[in-house]
């Protein structure tokens, strides 16, 4: 199956999930199911029973994720482990009450970091939170830098779905993009004191890095679903890297909500229009 074939396919699917869920799944996400294993690749005599095989997987394991906050990666051991052992193992049974324990975790530290500064809150103020031994905050997280990138990646996460959420069915490219740079500048003016920490945290250290390009990889996806449709309905100039100018773009919200978090004297919907009136002439031809 070619490239091209499969890119179809999958927006076929994304169609279908949607018109089952009337909530939005973005190709790149479907890849991201597909390279876990979670998801059968396309196969090369796809028809209607194998599609909907796909979708009846896809729709489990985004109510999955939906309920229980589940990262891609772990439910992908969850079922590999599953089939190692020939079926639900009692691991396995136990695994929904394991993840609340980590949502709590997640959930008060989020609290805490608001409330106390990154900084300012210790892992026992956590596990004081949580109601737990702090052996057990460490068999989740290996640290309290693992868990800062845990907290920003579910802030992220919640923030994309729910923005998805809220624009399926909006076609239009420019109030699709002003819309997603709006609750972007919004995020980051909130939780300046998050994002600068991690930031500064990566420095140095690869293996968070690596957790901090998939915290941006959370925003990044959307926007090039949206900048591919911008080149092949809209007319946008057809920039060979995409994925720089979605960073680009993603920077520019980012530096807004920075000075917004700082008490700067700025009008944000002034702002907002200067930004679009730039990316207008930036994007498009003529």
């Amino acid at each position: 199956m070619t490239e091209r074939t499969s890119s179809i396919e999958r927006r076929e699917l994304a169609r279908m999930f949607f018109e089952s869920t009337h909530k939005k799944m973005s190709p790149s996400t479907i890849v991201k199911y597909e390279d876990t294993g979670l998801l059968p690749a396309p196969s090369h005599a796809e028809d209607e029973a194998s599609l909907r095989n796909r979708l009846e997987r896809l729709e489990l394991f985004e109510a999955m994720r939906g309920k229980y906050g589940m990262a891609l990666s772990d439910m992908a051991a969850l079922v590999a482990a599953g089939a190692a052992q020939g079926g639900p193992s009692e691991h396995a049974r136990e695994q929904p009450e394991e993840i609340s324990r980590k949502q709590a975790i997640l959930r008060n530290a989020a609290g805490l970091f608001a409330e106390k500064g990154y900084r300012g809150t210790t892992v026992d103020d956590i596990v004081q939170a949580t109601g737990i031994a702090k052996g057990t905050f460490y068999i989740y997280f290996k640290s309290k830098e693992d868990l800062l990138t845990e907290v920003v990646k579910n802030l992220i996460q919640e923030t994309v779905m729910a923005i998805e959420g809220s624009l399926a069915g909006e076609k239009d490219f420019m109030r699709r993009l002003m819309s997603k740079g709006r609750t972007f500048t919004k995020l980051y003016a909130e939780n300046r004191d998050l994002f600068s920490v991690l930031i500064g945290e990566t420095v140095g250290n690869p293996r968070l890095l690596g957790q901090l390009d998939e915290v941006y990889h959370a925003l990044v996806d959307p926007l090039l679903d949206d900048l591919r449709v911008g080149i092949e309905s809209m007319g946008m100039y057809e920039y060979k890297d995409l994925v720089t100018l979605a960073y680009a773009l993603i920077g520019m919200s980012q530096m807004i909500g920075f000075r917004l978090s700082e008490g700067v004297e700025m009008d944000l919907e002034q702002a907002l229009e200067t930004f679009s009136l730039f990316l207008r002439r930036a994007l498009f031809k003529g």
